[in-house]
């Protein structure tokens, strides 16, 4: 609870401020374990169940996730690959508005680009309000609930709340930071120059 009063602080303190690209600054590592299952049956909707160590403030922190039938996957397999992180939650109207141009870029890049979403939200039932507002929104990549908010922390830019993305090259490198929403081709340009 405390995590979560914590976060619509900073997002309220922070806002969606416009559009801009920066560069990742450094931030505190943690670990962290998630909860345990619930038993829906949605395979593109999971929970955080753990994150790494920044080895260095060019890379991405790795993370793992858990589906709903238990299988773990992590950001780290899917090196040799860009990926495009979204941190964003259903009560976020800015991040709300990008879901559509989000989609636009899963549907036309295909296995190209893995696309994560981290859902942001903390008030129960997270999974059930999340697989809902998915379904309804016609969600179709992975999202991850992070409603303890440490993998958002450990990314944090402190100049904006959400919606954050972050553009990985193929190496797991950071290449973009958009803070605010972005539009289809914005994300599109950031990820052809993530080289």
């Amino acid at each position: 609870m405390k995590a979560g009063v914590t976060l619509l602080l900073l997002l309220f303190l922070f806002g969606c401020e416009h559009s801009s690209q920066t560069t990742l600054p450094p931030v505190a590592a943690a670990d962290s374990t998630h909860d345990t299952l619930t038993s829906f049956n949605v395979l593109r909707i999971a929970h955080l169940a753990s994150i790494g160590t920044r080895s260095d403030s060019l890379h991405a922190i790795d993370f793992v996730w858990k589906d709903s039938v238990g299988k773990l996957d992590s950001l780290s397999n899917y090196r040799g690959t860009k990926v495009l992180i979204n941190f964003w939650a259903t009560w976020c109207p800015p991040c709300q508005d990008e879901i559509p141009d989000l989609e636009a870029v899963a549907h036309h890049s295909g296995d190209s680009i893995k696309l994560i979403g981290v859902a942001l939200d903390d008030l129960p039932p997270v999974f059930q309000t999340v697989r809902t507002f998915a379904n309804n929104e016609g969600i179709n990549y992975q999202i991850v609930l992070d409603s303890t908010a440490v993998l958002f922390l450990n990314y944090l830019h402190l100049k904006s709340g959400i919606p954050q993305s972050y553009i990985l090259a193929k190496d797991g490198t950071v290449k973009f930071v958009l803070l605010g929403p972005q539009s289809a081709h914005t994300f599109d340009s950031c990820l052809a120059r993530a080289n």
